[in-house]
């Protein structure tokens, strides 16, 4: 690994979340996306989506998932519901 990768990694600080919290968030997302062309679309969803399928698959639980991608993937989740209020 290299010594800027190690260092990013390092950086991100990880948190549990619930596979079935993590499944109804990106659920939601993916129904909004069709009925709203503009609503936003976390940059890792294709790895969050993955990420929970293979969770799922192998009974876990919990996943480990870095803090700044759940912030963002609530605030797509925020931006895209009916009345939302935005920041």
């Amino acid at each position: 690994m290299s010594k800027r990768a190690k260092t990013n990694t390092e950086s991100r600080t990880m948190q549990s979340v619930c596979v079935r919290t993590l499944q109804d968030k990106l659920n939601s997302l993916y129904r909004q996306r069709g009925k709203h062309q503009t609503a936003r679309q976390p940059r890792h969803m294709e790895y969050l989506w993955d990420l929970k399928e293979m969770a799922l698959i192998a009974g876990k639980s919990t996943v480990e998932v870095p803090q700044e991608w759940l912030l963002e993937l609530e605030h797509c989740e925020a931006g895209v519901r009916p009345g939302a209020k935005r920041n």
